[in-house]
């Protein structure tokens, strides 16, 4: 398996179900298709769930499945069923199962350099809004608004909406909450002793980081 490529078993497992809400994606849940909207409400999406929950009938996903996010890194692994067995794979670009969100009126993503610091996006999904101004991000998912200034890293990290990096500091492994503001030469996710100190640390040695938490920097 290409170790470089994928992330860990645990943080590939927190990474999915976070980068379904961070990209404020959600399937249809097994209703039925027939549920009556509430008096004086339409039913929203009412035929795409009712065909979503036909497909699901005819042609359901595998029970147990890891699912797999990516682009052309994930479609050039031909060999992921072999490498993953005897767990079930399932590709979330399958066209078959069309993942519907709630699209937000805000600026595409967009990639840009900074005081001669090329932005670099790698193995990664950005949502609308994200700004990477001469920053570095690698295998992470970023939510809408989220601004990662010149010269900063985040690694292996989910950002959730509003979270701001300030320059040059590095992330790595984290998952940091809405509207989160990261001082400029912060490093979380490097120090074990210091993290633990600060802030929530998983057995595996994920950071999280709490909803508007104030983060300063240690002396």
């Amino acid at each position: 398996m290409p170790h470089d490529r994928i992330l860990t078993a645990r943080f590939r497992f927190a990474a999915v179900m976070l980068a379904l809400v961070a990209l404020g994606a959600s399937t249809a849940r097994p209703v039925d298709a027939q549920t009556q909207a509430p008096a004086g409400q339409e039913m929203r999406f009412a035929d795409q769930i009712k065909t979503f929950l036909d497909q699901d009938r005819t042609a359901a996903p595998p029970q147990g499945a890891i699912l797999f996010i990516g682009s052309s890194i994930f479609r050039q692994w031909t060999n992921v069923k072999e490498h993953m067995a005897p767990l079930p794979v399932f590709n979330l670009y399958n066209e078959q199962w069309p993942v519907y969100t709630a699209g937000r009126t805000v600026a595409p993503a967009k990639i840009v350099s900074e005081l001669g610091n090329p932005g670099a996006v790698v193995d990664s999904i950005l949502s609308n809004g994200v700004i990477v101004s001469g920053g570095t991000v690698r295998r992470s998912v970023l939510s809408p608004g989220v601004h990662v200034e010149g010269d900063a890293t985040v690694e292996e990290s989910i950002l959730l909406d509003g979270v701001r990096i300030g320059a040059g500091a590095v992330i790595q492994k984290a998952i940091i909450d809405k509207n989160v503001t990261v001082p400029s030469k912060s490093r979380i996710g490097v120090d074990d002793e210091r993290d633990v100190a600060r802030f929530h640390v998983s057995s595996g040695g994920v950071v999280a980081i709490g909803k508007e938490d104030l983060i300063t920097q240690p002396r």
